[in-house]
């Protein structure tokens, strides 16, 4: 229903087995997204050790727009729109207002490191053990990938499943 593009009966779906199958190990997955499907105009949390040092907490981002990208080494996809965030990162990053965010679902991080010392991508990576059934994956109901949020300046989500394409028109709407 979801990928379908039904939101709405997406979050019935989730919500109805969250009340019938309470004790089911998807239960994380199935309430991360609902909170991912109902965040459009809300807060939400994400942090986490980034993989080259230092904290990651999107809270600290505001006054930013910010790209949350949930990826992994071996989709092509997603492999595609790093081109296109590094791009749009080359012409708006940092002191010019938008940060990118790299929320990797590899199951461990060796072929992470590889990528991103091969790539180069000049923005903060988050990884945890796990894959999709990390705490990233689990907190916001990722089961699949490419997955982007678009968040706000004002730390509110503005899309729950941002296309790499669509970002720059709303960086455009945000100026």
């Amino acid at each position: 229903t979801e990928m379908a593009g039904n939101n709405d009966a997406a979050i019935r779906w989730y919500r109805e087995n969250l009340e019938e199958f309470p004790q089911s190990p998807a239960v994380a997955i199935a309430q991360g997204a609902v909170t991912r499907l109902t965040s459009e105009g809300r807060t939400i949390q994400l942090k986490g050790d980034a993989i080259r040092g230092g904290k990651v907490d999107l809270k600290k981002y505001r006054g930013k727009v910010v790209v949350i990208q949930y990826w992994t080494t071996t989709s092509p996809l997603c492999i595609a729109d790093h081109a296109v965030l590094s791009n749009l990162y080359k012409k708006y990053g940092g002191a010019r207002g938008l940060e990118i965010i790299g929320v990797n679902l590899d199951f461990d991080q060796k072929d992470l490191r590889a990528y991103i010392k091969s790539n180069r991508l000049p923005w903060k990576q988050l990884h945890e053990e796990g894959g999709f059934d990390s705490r990233f994956a689990n907190e916001m109901g990722v089961v699949t990938v490419p997955l982007m949020l678009l968040v706000g300046p004002d730390g509110l989500v503005i899309s729950n499943n941002i296309q790499a394409a669509e970002i720059e028109s709303e960086l455009q709407k945000l100026r």
